[in-house]
Protein backbone atom coordinates (compact mmCIF):
# COMPACT_ATOMS: atom_id res chain seq x y z
CA UNK A 1 0.00 0.00 0.00
CA UNK A 2 1.46 3.34 -1.03
CA UNK A 3 1.54 6.48 1.12
CA UNK A 4 -1.26 7.97 -0.96
CA UNK A 5 -3.48 4.94 -0.43
CA UNK A 6 -2.79 5.00 3.33
CA UNK A 7 -3.61 8.70 3.51
CA UNK A 8 -6.89 8.15 1.64
CA UNK A 9 -8.14 6.04 4.58
CA UNK A 10 -7.38 8.82 7.10
CA UNK A 11 -9.93 11.43 8.17
CA UNK A 12 -9.81 14.71 6.19
CA UNK A 13 -8.70 16.68 9.26
CA UNK A 14 -5.65 14.41 9.64
CA UNK A 15 -4.80 14.72 5.95
CA UNK A 16 -4.91 18.50 6.29
CA UNK A 17 -2.72 18.36 9.40
CA UNK A 18 -0.13 16.12 7.71
CA UNK A 19 0.37 18.63 4.93
CA UNK A 20 0.58 21.66 7.20
CA UNK A 21 3.82 23.53 8.04
CA UNK A 22 3.24 22.82 11.74
CA UNK A 23 3.29 19.06 11.11
CA UNK A 24 6.45 19.31 9.03
CA UNK A 25 8.13 21.34 11.78
CA UNK A 26 7.09 18.80 14.41
CA UNK A 27 8.49 15.95 12.27
CA UNK A 28 11.73 17.89 11.71
CA UNK A 29 12.20 18.43 15.47
CA UNK A 30 11.54 14.73 16.14
CA UNK A 31 14.19 13.75 13.56
CA UNK A 32 16.72 16.19 15.05
CA UNK A 33 16.11 14.82 18.57
CA UNK A 34 16.38 11.22 17.32
CA UNK A 35 19.67 11.90 15.53
CA UNK A 36 21.08 13.73 18.57
CA UNK A 37 20.23 10.77 20.81
CA UNK A 38 21.71 8.37 18.25
CA UNK A 39 25.04 10.26 18.24
CA UNK A 40 25.35 9.79 22.01
CA UNK A 41 24.81 6.01 21.90
CA UNK A 42 27.86 3.70 21.69
CA UNK A 43 29.01 2.79 18.20
CA UNK A 44 30.46 -0.43 16.84
CA UNK A 45 34.27 -0.40 17.03
CA UNK A 46 34.94 -2.91 14.23
CA UNK A 47 36.97 -1.80 11.21
CA UNK A 48 35.13 -1.74 7.91
CA UNK A 49 36.53 -3.63 4.91
CA UNK A 50 35.95 -0.72 2.56
CA UNK A 51 38.24 1.89 4.12
CA UNK A 52 39.42 0.47 7.45
CA UNK A 53 37.59 3.13 9.43
CA UNK A 54 35.55 2.28 12.56
CA UNK A 55 32.01 1.12 11.86
CA UNK A 56 29.47 3.73 12.94
CA UNK A 57 26.41 1.48 13.34
CA UNK A 58 24.78 1.36 16.76
CA UNK A 59 26.47 -1.21 19.01
CA UNK A 60 24.63 -4.01 20.78
CA UNK A 61 25.43 -5.35 24.27
CA UNK A 62 28.86 -6.72 23.38
CA UNK A 63 30.09 -3.53 21.70
CA UNK A 64 29.56 -4.70 18.10
CA UNK A 65 26.74 -4.08 15.65
CA UNK A 66 24.59 -6.85 14.19
CA UNK A 67 26.87 -7.03 11.14
CA UNK A 68 30.13 -7.39 13.12
CA UNK A 69 29.25 -10.05 15.69
CA UNK A 70 26.77 -8.24 17.91
CA UNK A 71 24.32 -11.12 17.60
CA UNK A 72 26.81 -13.82 18.64
CA UNK A 73 25.16 -16.03 21.31
CA UNK A 74 26.15 -15.35 24.90
CA UNK A 75 26.63 -17.62 27.90
CA UNK A 76 28.20 -21.05 28.26
CA UNK A 77 27.15 -22.29 24.82
CA UNK A 78 28.28 -19.28 22.79
CA UNK A 79 30.60 -21.54 20.72
CA UNK A 80 27.91 -24.16 19.95
CA UNK A 81 25.81 -23.93 16.78
CA UNK A 82 22.50 -22.26 17.62
CA UNK A 83 19.65 -23.86 15.71
CA UNK A 84 16.61 -21.74 14.78
CA UNK A 85 13.36 -21.85 16.70
CA UNK A 86 11.22 -24.77 15.54
CA UNK A 87 8.12 -22.60 15.26
CA UNK A 88 9.50 -20.62 12.31
CA UNK A 89 8.14 -21.68 8.90
CA UNK A 90 11.62 -22.18 7.41
CA UNK A 91 13.21 -23.63 10.57
CA UNK A 92 14.08 -26.99 8.98
CA UNK A 93 15.73 -25.40 5.94
CA UNK A 94 17.78 -23.01 8.10
CA UNK A 95 18.80 -25.80 10.50
CA UNK A 96 19.92 -28.00 7.58
CA UNK A 97 21.92 -25.11 6.15
CA UNK A 98 23.65 -24.48 9.49
CA UNK A 99 24.51 -28.14 9.95
CA UNK A 100 25.79 -28.40 6.39
CA UNK A 101 27.95 -25.29 6.91
CA UNK A 102 29.35 -26.79 10.10
CA UNK A 103 30.29 -30.01 8.27
CA UNK A 104 31.84 -28.08 5.39
CA UNK A 105 33.95 -25.96 7.78
CA UNK A 106 35.04 -29.08 9.71
CA UNK A 107 36.19 -30.77 6.47
CA UNK A 108 38.18 -27.69 5.44
CA UNK A 109 39.80 -27.49 8.88
CA UNK A 110 40.70 -31.20 8.79
CA UNK A 111 42.29 -30.77 5.36
CA UNK A 112 44.33 -27.77 6.55
CA UNK A 113 45.50 -29.64 9.66
CA UNK A 114 46.45 -32.70 7.60
CA UNK A 115 48.61 -30.50 5.35
CA UNK A 116 50.59 -29.04 8.29
CA UNK A 117 54.21 -29.97 8.92
CA UNK A 118 54.90 -32.05 12.07
CA UNK A 119 56.22 -28.99 13.94
CA UNK A 120 53.23 -26.85 12.98
CA UNK A 121 50.89 -29.75 13.79
CA UNK A 122 52.37 -30.06 17.27
CA UNK A 123 52.07 -26.30 17.79
CA UNK A 124 48.44 -26.39 16.62
CA UNK A 125 47.53 -29.28 18.93
CA UNK A 126 49.17 -27.50 21.88
CA UNK A 127 47.18 -24.35 21.10
CA UNK A 128 43.95 -26.39 20.85
CA UNK A 129 44.57 -28.10 24.20
CA UNK A 130 45.15 -24.78 25.97
CA UNK A 131 42.20 -23.01 24.34
CA UNK A 132 39.06 -23.74 26.36
CA UNK A 133 35.89 -21.94 25.21
CA UNK A 134 34.15 -19.84 27.81
CA UNK A 135 33.93 -16.34 29.27
CA UNK A 136 36.98 -14.07 29.13
CA UNK A 137 37.15 -13.88 32.94
CA UNK A 138 37.30 -17.68 33.23
CA UNK A 139 40.06 -17.89 30.61
CA UNK A 140 42.01 -15.16 32.44
CA UNK A 141 41.64 -17.04 35.75
CA UNK A 142 42.99 -20.23 34.16
CA UNK A 143 45.96 -18.32 32.68
CA UNK A 144 46.71 -16.84 36.10
CA UNK A 145 46.54 -20.29 37.72
CA UNK A 146 48.90 -21.74 35.11
CA UNK A 147 51.36 -18.89 35.66
CA UNK A 148 51.19 -19.31 39.45
CA UNK A 149 51.69 -23.07 39.19
CA UNK A 150 54.66 -22.61 36.86
CA UNK A 151 56.23 -20.08 39.24
CA UNK A 152 55.72 -22.43 42.17
CA UNK A 153 57.31 -25.33 40.29
CA UNK A 154 60.30 -23.15 39.44
CA UNK A 155 60.76 -22.12 43.08
CA UNK A 156 60.28 -25.69 44.26
CA UNK A 157 62.82 -27.08 41.79
CA UNK A 158 65.44 -24.62 43.04
CA UNK A 159 65.16 -25.88 46.63
CA UNK A 160 67.63 -28.50 47.69
CA UNK A 161 66.23 -31.66 49.33
CA UNK A 162 68.11 -30.88 52.54
CA UNK A 163 66.14 -27.66 53.09
CA UNK A 164 62.81 -29.53 53.24
CA UNK A 165 61.70 -31.30 56.38
CA UNK A 166 59.81 -34.60 55.93
CA UNK A 167 56.39 -33.03 56.46
CA UNK A 168 57.02 -30.29 53.85
CA UNK A 169 58.35 -32.89 51.41
CA UNK A 170 55.20 -35.01 51.86
CA UNK A 171 53.01 -31.95 51.30
CA UNK A 172 54.95 -31.07 48.16
CA UNK A 173 54.47 -34.59 46.79
CA UNK A 174 50.75 -34.45 47.56
CA UNK A 175 50.48 -31.02 45.92
CA UNK A 176 52.18 -32.33 42.78
CA UNK A 177 49.81 -35.30 42.67
CA UNK A 178 46.78 -33.01 42.97
CA UNK A 179 48.16 -30.71 40.26
CA UNK A 180 48.60 -33.67 37.90
CA UNK A 181 45.04 -34.78 38.65
CA UNK A 182 43.74 -31.27 37.97
CA UNK A 183 45.62 -31.16 34.66
CA UNK A 184 43.95 -34.44 33.61
CA UNK A 185 40.51 -33.10 34.53
CA UNK A 186 41.18 -29.88 32.60
CA UNK A 187 42.28 -31.87 29.55
CA UNK A 188 39.10 -33.98 29.67
CA UNK A 189 36.98 -30.85 30.08
CA UNK A 190 38.73 -29.25 27.11
CA UNK A 191 38.05 -32.30 24.92
CA UNK A 192 34.39 -32.36 25.91
CA UNK A 193 33.92 -28.65 25.24
CA UNK A 194 35.67 -28.77 21.89
CA UNK A 195 33.39 -31.59 20.73
CA UNK A 196 30.19 -29.52 20.98
CA UNK A 197 26.65 -30.74 20.59
CA UNK A 198 27.03 -32.14 17.06
CA UNK A 199 30.40 -33.85 17.41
Amino acid sequence: MSDGERMSHCPPQFQTWCGSPAHREQARRACVALNAARRLKPKCGARTKQDGQPCQNLALENGRCKFHGGKVPKGKNWHVVQLPDGTAPDAVVRADRKLWDKQRIAKKRAARVAALSPEKRQEYEKWQSERIPGPAAERARRRWERAENAAFRDRFSQLSPTTLDPEAAALAVERQRLQDELAKVDAQLCENQNIGVFG
